[in-house]
């Protein structure tokens, strides 16, 4: 006695749950790149200090911000963009781990703003840069993007060390038009992280 193979369903594609995990990532990205750049303006325009009734809500507001970047970093994971080699692997999780830091550091500053701006906030962009510098020159080696998008990642990579860092050197304090750039640089890398339909 057979017995019939279940019937598959041909009418959707295979490919459509993994597209729209990629798509859900991707937006949850977007929405990181937006809400930081928008704190940066804001604090650019009109700056909270510490103990005002808006602070709280802001340092909130930048901190989901940056756990939604999280979506960028897992889905260069998931996708063929970067390398799966183990550097690449480690990378990612460094530049993860330096997004989830930034958040608790967000937090952290309703606290003790020293501890947050001199110690956690230093480490958590010196790991997001460090990890998406190795991620940015595997994408380029690995020459899966053209054009612009093959160079967004480096460009996030490089920016801390280029932009944020010395401009908090020079001025003894963050530099909100800068952060904003990194928040531009990251909604490229989201942009060039959406999926795109297979010829």
């Amino acid at each position: 006695m057979t017995t019939q193979p279940a019937h598959v369903p041909t009418d959707t594609p295979l490919s459509s749950s993994p597209r729209a995990s990629s798509r859900a990532l991707v937006l949850l990205a977007l929405l990181g790149a937006l809400l930081q750049t928008l704190g940066g303006v804001l604090e650019t325009l009109d700056r909270v200090e510490a103990g005002s009734p808006g602070f709280g809500f802001r340092t909130v507001l930048i901190g989901l911000a940056y756990l939604c970047l999280l979506g960028a970093v897992i889905e260069l994971r998931r996708s063929t963009t970067a390398g799966r080699g183990r550097v690449v692997r480690v990378a990612l999780m460094v530049a993860g781990a330096g997004w989830v830091l930034s958040a608790v550091a967000q937090l952290v500053l309703n606290i003790d703003s020293d501890v947050a701006e001199k110690a956690l906030f230093p480490i958590a962009t010196i790991a997001i840069g460090a990890g998406m510098l190795v991620v940015g020159i595997d994408v380029l080696r690995a020459r899966r993007w053209s054009a612009w998008r093959r160079w967004v990642p480096l460009v996030c990579g490089v920016y801390p060390f280029v932009a944020i860092f010395p401009s908090f050197a020079a001025a003894g304090q963050p530099n909100f038009p800068v952060l904003t750039g990194w928040g531009l640089c990251w909604l490229f890398l989201a942009v060039a992280l959406w999926p795109r339909e297979q010829n």
